[in-house]
């Protein structure tokens, strides 16, 4: 979970908007539909892990958190406390969960959450800057190149993804 959270926003939308492949179902249940959706959805998963793990895309993404947290300190010295209990909390995390104490994980998780969400406005104001925004598009398009290289398939599958997700909205809405 945390691990995730190091990454920007962006690339974690990007992320998980996108899909691997789909078995049709004789039945389309709302159940089945929402199974096929988690089934894809999990590939994905696996296919994003790969990709972020690459050097180079590894590189891109930390330079360009370090360039928006100091933008975001800049904007606003007060937020620096706020980096340092982020980065402190996921420390505690990675440490608690290796131990397995699930009870001190969800502390620490509900004490993660208004920090983080005090960290995304300011950063989503950060990624809304011109300069910003064709940073964040030039990784995601080099996230996306890699992804390819992983699997060659995999617009074809955001697009299997979409569907799926279009048929469970519409199960609901009726």
């Amino acid at each position: 979970m945390f691990n995730i959270m190091k990454v920007s926003s962006f690339i974690t939308a990007v992320l998980i908007s996108c899909t691997i492949t789909y078995s049709q179902s004789t039945e389309e249940t709302p159940e089945n539909l929402f199974q096929q959706y988690m089934m894809v959805y999990q590939q994905v998963q696996q296919i994003q892990q790969q990709a972020l793990s690459d050097e180079n895309i590894t590189s891109m993404t930390d330079a360009f958190t370090t360039k928006v947290e100091a933008e975001m300190i800049k904007k606003n010295p007060d937020m620096q406390p706020l980096l340092d209990k982020k980065n402190e909390l996921i420390a505690a995390y990675d440490e608690t969960e290796k131990a397995g104490d699930k009870e001190q994980l969800e502390k620490i998780e509900a004490e993660f959450r208004p920090v983080a969400q005090q960290l995304m406005a300011a950063q989503q104001e950060i990624l809304e800057q011109d300069e910003f925004k064709a940073e964040a598009e030039k990784i995601d398009m080099a996230l996306q190149k890699k992804m390819e290289e992983i699997n060659p398939q995999i617009q074809q599958l955001i697009s299997n993804m979409n569907e799926l997700k279009s048929q469970i909205e519409s199960e609901y809405d009726q």
